[in-house]
């Protein structure tokens, strides 16, 4: 009884971090998500793919699928900065998402110490942030 005590609170305890280093670097990698529209050439291409429902494979389907997936179910508005912010927003979810998977990974591999070692090294991986 004690060591299935020990888990459940071991797996609680796992959980609300896994939640906190998501949130956390949700907001990380989401802080400049209003830079400009044109800084990137394709950005227009992608939020017109998102608006007419129409794919061009010249970008990730996946990415596209999980923008119009967020975007739909925040209900944004349909014009082209609230799209690319959206999308924007969306990257910046399966970022967080992929740190909190290497933490899990970390902990699979060397428990405590590799939790917390791979949820730093993802989490403030230069590339990311």
């Amino acid at each position: 009884m004690k060591r299935f005590l020990v888990l459940t609170l071991q797996t609680v305890v796992l959980l609300a971090l896994s939640a906190g280093i998501f949130r956390l670097c949700a907001d990380l990698y989401s802080q400049h998500n209003t830079f400009q529209l044109n800084y990137h050439p394709d950005e227009w291409s992608k939020a017109a793919q998102i608006e007419q429902n129409l794919r061009n494979f010249n970008h990730p389907q996946l990415m596209l699928e999980a923008a119009a997936l967020v975007i739909e179910r925040e209900q944004t508005p349909n014009d082209t900065l609230s799209i690319v912010i959206a999308g924007r927003k969306t990257s910046a979810y399966l970022a967080a998402l992929a740190a909190v998977f290497m933490a899990w990974a970390g902990w699979f591999a060397a428990r405590w110490l590799g939790f917390t070692l791979a949820a730093i090294g993802a989490g403030l991986c230069p590339a990311l942030l």
